[in-house]
């Protein structure tokens, strides 16, 4: 096992280059976590987008936030920088941070580059394999902590139930129809009803219904933060309302969530049988009565 994080002198500052995906970048905040409870002295940078810093911003873990190109990278001076990403792109960042040690996974692109990498998870959980990056490098092994999202409830939100129609295509998306029954149902056992859409996400079908439009990440964490319930297709929205600890029921294509099915949270995953049609909203609703959501 590489010892490189229990070998950096006390102070020093390291570089998490974070995924692009922003479902799986808040994945990624389980394993810097770890990194931290285990040598808090150590100053983390995230390398990140501009969408994805809106995941970052407030993480205790997380020291400062930087952009994806080299010359900030460089003024920060990683004697570690761990590549979660995996891309070219990072493999780049990483191999040109000018950290003594680079770290990555084995299906990392270029992985021949880095000066150590984890062994492989196995197909576990993406959670799971960011962790084991953090284990290679000196976490003792240990059971592999929520997901970490920092956000602030509005107190003037009442608890209510967070409807989100759109999936990442087509194929994965839920008949707008089959939302509209469920939103109907649940009102009826006393919800109040959101139905939610991020940008150029159009809601005129939903009309019937409070409708909210969450064009960046901090409207996203107000909106869920203060929601009793979350109801939606398979997206990096889930992993926020799992983040969040929001009782959730994830709708998902067939074969289910794979490797980024809702972070130790309270959520019900159902997998269509065939297109997303066949799962049908009483299904819907007697996974909410399992997660014992109340309005």
């Amino acid at each position: 096992m590489e010892q490189a994080l229990n070998r950096l002198p006390r102070g020093s500052k390291a570089a998490a280059v974070c995924p692009r995906d922003a479902g799986a970048c808040i994945l990624v905040t389980p394993a810097m976590r770890l990194m931290k409870q285990r040598r808090p002295d150590i100053q983390w940078a995230a390398v990140v987008d501009s969408f994805g810093s809106g995941l970052l911003e407030g993480n205790p873990d997380v020291s400062v936030i930087l952009r994806p190109h080299l010359p900030p990278l460089w003024s920060w001076r990683p004697r570690l920088c761990v590549d979660f990403q995996g891309s070219i792109r990072s493999l780049i960042l990483t191999e040109l941070s000018g950290a003594e040690v680079t770290a990555a996974l084995p299906d990392a692109r270029g992985a021949w580059a880095y000066s150590t990498l984890a062994p492989g998870c196995g197909g576990g959980h993406l959670a799971e394999c960011y962790a084991s990056l953090a284990f290679h490098l000196g976490v003792p092994a240990q059971d592999v902590p929520p997901a970490v999202l920092p956000a602030d409830r509005n107190p003037k939100q009442p608890p209510e139930a967070v409807l989100y129609p759109y999936g990442a295509v087509r194929e994965r998306t839920w008949p707008p129809e089959s939302f509209m029954d469920l939103a109907k149902a649940l009102q009826n056992r006393g919800f109040a009803v959101t139905i939610a859409g991020g940008r150029n996400e159009s809601l005129r079908a939903f009309s019937a219904y409070r409708l909210h439009a969450a064009p960046s990440v901090a409207e996203w964490k107000r909106l869920l933060a203060g929601a009793a319930l979350f109801i939606g297709n398979h997206t990096w929205v889930t992993q926020m309302a799992a983040a969040l600890q929001v009782p959730q029921v994830v709708l998902c294509p067939a074969g289910g969530c794979g490797r980024q099915a809702p972070w130790k949270a309270p959520a019900e995953v159902l997998a269509a049988e065939g297109a997303m049609a066949s799962i049908d909203p009483a299904q819907v609703m007697a996974a909410v009565d399992r997660l014992r959501a109340l309005p």
